[in-house]
């Protein structure tokens, strides 16, 4: 129950992040209103979350994944 409360925090904390400081400055392609760069960041993070072996660390890589997921989404709905 705990770790599905720090996903959905992570995943919101993502979003408002979004809003309050934007995308990176200077930021050039976007897919939908996503910059391209995210898809890239959610990619790699989704790799280490899968291919990592030790607990911890793999769940570290899940609390990722869910943060990438919410600055997508917040950026897909501006």
């Amino acid at each position: 129950m705990m770790k599905g409360f720090f996903l959905a925090w992570w995943y919101h904390k993502a979003q408002a992040d979004i809003r309050q400081f934007d995308v990176r400055p200077g930021t050039m392609y976007f897919v939908v209103g996503v910059p391209l760069y995210m898809f890239r960041n959610l990619a790699v993070c989704t790799m280490k979350w899968i291919l990592t072996i030790h607990s911890s660390r793999r769940y570290s890589n899940k609390i990722a994944v869910w943060a990438k997921c919410g600055e997508i989404r917040e950026c897909y709905n501006r």
